[in-house]
């Protein structure tokens, strides 16, 4: 429909090249997050010290483990079942993140 379009309107046929050619843009990661990886038995819970004082946390899967926030700079997860996935946290103050990859046996 594009090329019927731009066949009559004829002057636009260079814009509509453009468009077609275009390639899309490389998604920025922001330099402010830190990967760390965290291992847990299924059944078990570990209580996760930052430096960052948090102010959202959010857990990719969580059939594989929960999370609860303890104090501004702790919180535990509980590991439910074998997997593997994501927690993330974001500093209040900095907008800073911080990815766990959890892998739970």
């Amino acid at each position: 429909m594009l090329c019927v379009a731009c066949f009559f309107g004829g002057r636009y046929w260079d814009e509509a090249i453009k468009i077609s050619r275009a390639q899309p843009k490389p998604v920025a990661i922001p330099r402010s997050t830190t990967l760390t990886s965290l291992h847990l038995l299924a059944g078990s819970s570990a209580t996760v010290s930052t430096k960052l004082m948090h102010n959202r946390l959010l857990v990719a899967d969580p059939t594989i483990v929960s999370i609860v926030p303890n104090t501004p700079t702790t919180f535990t997860v509980t590991a439910r079942r074998a997997g593997s996935t994501e927690i993330t946290i974001w500093d209040a103050a900095s907008e800073k993140t911080v990815t766990y990859a959890v892998s739970v046996d």
